[in-house]
């Protein structure tokens, strides 16, 4: 399908379980589309059940992007993110195709559609030493320190935000800049497109139900040998790559920690309760239409009409 000069990408969020590359797919056949992985987790190699990637087969044979593209054991960025998606979105316009951002990580796609400041006073000998303060003096001790650097900022946070308070104070020790100043010079990466953003929604109780069903199908499909595999190959259980959900319970539970059943119920517990997370992230975001996932229909009308 021929595209509107005007540059366009669509965006397709949505709680984890919802059904967005289902919908995302059926997106890129009626539309000549690529899916742009937006999933923090989906981007490490060899990650794969635990983190519900598509097959091939899923694909039908529609082209999928940034998905494997780190080593479990590195740290991979939202800045790494938005400059690596801003090239895609480029890339794949310029061949006449339609980009499908598709994801849960509302700030990966924050990043995208906002912009996001050049990771800059990146220490992590400075980390480790804030964290070894926060553990003598308590966390508080940190929060206040930020108060008084940055209150702006802090005053977004939860006193109990550890990973922000430590990475505000980091920047701020190394840059000699409040990060809110940094938040406040970025500018959108994509300034010539134009976007429609859509969050993808379901009834809660049919949500969770999915969700269940989702976690005991992945280890149907052999989660536990994949955490063994990863073992294997010399993946550390405290790399980045076994931080998500699912990694976790897998480990405890072949470390003999805790029983199988036990396992797959924690991961359907925490993967519930992401999903709440999710949803009251994109609340606050602007300029999503919220649209239940069986309006398929209703999505392709909209794609239809900011095509036309």
């Amino acid at each position: 399908m021929k595209l509107s000069a005007s540059p366009f990408f669509v965006v397709l969020g949505g709680p984890t379980g919802v059904g967005k590359s289902s919908a995302a797919i059926e997106i890129a056949h009626r539309f000549d589309g690529e899916v742009i992985n937006a999933d923090s987790r989906q981007i490490y190699r060899g990650f794969d059940i635990g983190t519900g990637k598509v097959t091939p087969e899923e694909a039908k044979g529609i082209p999928h992007h940034l998905y494997d593209v780190a080593d479990g054991r590195e740290r991979f960025s939202a800045f790494r993110f938005l400059t690596l998606a801003a090239e895609k979105v480029r890339e794949i316009h310029a061949r006449g195709k339609l980009p499908l951002v598709v994801g849960g990580t509302g700030l990966y796609i924050r990043a995208l559609l906002h912009g996001l400041f050049e990771e800059t006073g990146t220490d992590p000998g400075l980390r480790a030493r804030l964290v070894q303060k926060a553990e003598e003096v308590g966390w508080g001790a940190l929060y206040a320190e930020l108060q008084g650097v940055d209150p702006s900022y802090a005053a977004t946070l939860s006193s109990n935000d550890r990973v922000r308070i430590i990475r505000a104070l980091e920047v701020f020790k190394t840059s000699g800049r409040p990060i809110s100043e940094h938040f406040r010079e970025t500018r959108p990466p994509l300034p010539e497109f134009r976007s429609l953003k859509i969050f993808l929604t379901q009834a809660r109780e049919e949500l969770y139900r999915r969700i269940d069903a989702r976690v005991e199908e992945m280890f149907r499909q052999g989660l536990e040998e994949e955490v063994r595999r990863l073992l294997q190959e010399g993946y550390d259980p405290s790399c980045p790559g076994f931080q998500s959900i699912g990694y976790r319970d897998v480990l405890e539970f072949l470390r003999g920690e805790t029983p199988k059943s036990v396992a797959l119920e924690n991961m359907q517990r925490l993967t519930r309760n992401y999903a709440k997370r999710q949803i009251v992230w994109f609340k606050k975001e602007k300029g999503f239409l919220h649209l239940p996932v069986s309006q398929g229909e209703t999505l392709l009308r909209l794609v239809q009409e900011e095509l036309s």
